[in-house]
């Protein structure tokens, strides 16, 4: 783990190296939560800088500010419509903080792959962006993350099989409602202690994404991991709808194509680090097993009450319109 720590503050130091710009330059604030920080987004983030630095240089330079008190969940928006910075990049959790429609994405298995989750988008259209509109934020990209894994001390495929099982769980209000209805015991255990906790048996099981779990050998210590793509992990780049309508139009339209130019690779490369990792884990001989489609039926009936609970009923049938069209 001290590997991840250093490569992770190396990171965080070549950001803040690249933030010097010209005084000619416009300087694009974003603000960014760096506790909350995964490999999927420092990738996308660092080629975003690296791009605009470059190729819009003498025009705009990308400057990252980072602080977790004031970038972390809903404050990233408040940040924005302060005008404190001008973009920012919060998780699909953290948005939904503010922006509800976005617990879609929270919500246990609702989309079965990485397929489903562009289908429902696309099936969305324009609502994810519309339901912004009222807090002076725009979207300009979706950057794609992970879907979480189970990994266990005992073959998990049905509901019933995580009774009784102590937890180790990313903080989110919908994963510890999911354990909760699986009767299960959520546990925090902080990353550097968690081989550990499998060891002595405080933590009997985990949810975490591949990428994770071939970082730090827990997949070994447990009987295998179940592909459950439970829930899906992604961020949103915001940008401050004033601040954004106010740019000149030329750079406004050299910038929009470099995000979306960005953002399609980084949404590549998101993916194939996870299908690498996957790979990596089933060749090191740890079992790795997939769910039928009936079982999943099975765990999508037994979270029911966290999908009742969610108000948008339209956007709830575009996630089964999604599913069904695959």
């Amino acid at each position: 783990m001290r590997l991840v720590f250093v490569l992770a503050s190396m990171w965080l130091f070549m950001v803040q190296a690249e933030a010097r710009c010209d005084d000619r330059e416009l300087v694009i604030r974003l603000g960014l939560a760096p506790q909350s920080e995964t490999p999927a987004r420092q990738s996308a983030l660092k080629s975003l800088q690296s791009a605009i630095n470059s190729e819009l240089q003498g025009r705009a330079c990308l400057q990252v500010i980072l602080d977790d008190k004031l970038f972390a969940s809903a404050l990233s928006v408040t940040a924005l419509q302060s005008g404190s910075v001008d973009m920012t990049l919060p998780s699909f959790s953290e948005l939904a903080a503010v922006a509800g429609d976005y617990r879609v994405f929270d919500l246990p298995f609702a989309f079965r792959d990485v397929r489903a989750v562009q289908r429902f988008l696309t099936l969305a259209g324009n609502r994810m962006s519309e339901s912004l509109v009222r807090f002076d934020v725009t979207l300009a990209a979706i950057w794609n993350g992970h879907f979480d894994q189970i990994s266990a001390k005992r073959p998990v495929v049905l509901p019933a099989d995580m009774a009784g099982l102590k937890v180790r769980t990313q903080p989110s209000s919908s994963v510890s409602q999911m354990i909760d209805l699986l009767d299960g015991i959520e546990q925090s255990v902080n990353r550097e202690q968690l081989a550990a906790a499998i060891k002595d048996g405080r933590i009997d099981a985990q949810v975490t994404d591949w990428v994770t779990l071939m970082g730090n050998n827990t997949a070994q210590m447990h009987k295998g991991v179940t592909q459950t793509n439970h829930t899906y992990r992604g961020h949103v780049l915001l940008a401050s709808r004033t601040w954004w309508v106010g740019l000149d139009a030329n750079l406004k339209k050299s910038l929009s194509e470099l995000i979306s130019r960005i953002s399609k690779q980084a949404n590549f490369d998101a993916d194939q680090r996870q299908v690498n990792a996957k790979r990596t884990i089933i060749r090191s001989g740890v079992p790795v097993r997939g769910l039928t489609q009936q079982q999943r039926k099975d765990w999508i009936t037994t979270m029911k009450p966290i999908w009742d609970a969610y108000e948008n009923r339209h956007l709830l049938q575009l996630v089964v319109q999604a599913d069904k069209a695959l």
